[in-house]
């Protein structure tokens, strides 16, 4: 499965938090010399309590559980 910068813009311009931003403004949160797009499997582990996070995690398609 590909997924591209555009598409993950036009995602997140559905969203409340990022919806007032404009598509430049979107643009330069996703640049691609800084983000980068990660696909997981289901039941994988993303991120584990108390684990220092240095990201904004955005979650585009799915559903995610938090224990």
């Amino acid at each position: 499965m590909f997924i591209d910068i555009k598409h993950c813009e036009l995602v997140l311009a559905k969203t409340e938090l990022f919806g007032t931003l404009s598509e430049t403004e979107r643009r330069q949160i996703l640049d691609e010399r800084k983000s980068r797009i990660k696909i997981y499997r289901k039941g994988q582990i993303i991120h584990n309590q108390y684990e220092r996070c240095n990201t904004l995690d955005l979650i585009l398609r799915g559903q995610i559980l938090i224990q």
